[in-house]
């Protein structure tokens, strides 16, 4: 499982004002709960840098563990970093060579080269690739009622301050 955590992330758009990473982590939850038995799951917080939380974890009460413990950052994902190291921990020893399945959890970003959001061969627009099924969970921005409304991807990256006359200048780039 690839779980999003960029700055966008940290938007509060949810039912109640819950962020889009809280959102994400309940569907991660969820996705631990029907784990059968004798499958393992890996949990990469995709960031700058990228971080495995869990590798190749059987055990649903050390999968939920890592998932609270996991936090949104405000920062840009490395998304190049992310799927590298996702390639990596799904090809760890002692895991089956094939049948690897990447879930990935983001409000966006990235996209799959298919229109189907169920499943795809690992590829997404943006070139990168990953060596087994994927399947995108969209969250936020890019579901229910957000999407309905309009609501865009975008995260406030940078922020500055200048003198100027007369007061301040504010610089932000989204």
């Amino acid at each position: 499982v690839i779980l999003d955590g960029s700055a966008s992330m940290l938007a509060g758009d949810g039912v109640g004002g819950e962020s889009r990473f809280e959102q994400a982590r309940t569907a991660a939850l969820d996705l631990v709960a029907d784990l059968p038995g004798n499958a393992r799951m890996s949990l990469v917080l995709a960031g700058d840098p990228p971080q495995i939380v869990a590798a190749a974890e059987a055990d649903p009460e050390r999968l939920r563990t890592a998932l609270e413990s996991a936090k949104a950052a405000p920062v840009e994902a490395d998304w190049q970093a992310t799927l590298a190291l996702s390639s990596g921990a799904a090809s760890a020893p002692g895991l089956p060579s094939e049948g690897a399945e990447f879930i990935l959890i983001s409000d966006g970003g990235l996209t799959l080269e298919t229109a189907d959001r169920s499943g795809g061969t690992g590829a997404l627009s943006d070139g990168l690739r990953l060596p087994g099924r994927l399947r995108y969970l969209p969250t936020g921005g890019q579901t229910g009622a957000t999407q309905a409304a309009g609501t865009p991807n975008l995260a406030v990256s940078a922020l500055a301050l200048r003198p100027a006359e007369p007061g301040v200048q504010l610089f932000a780039q989204v």
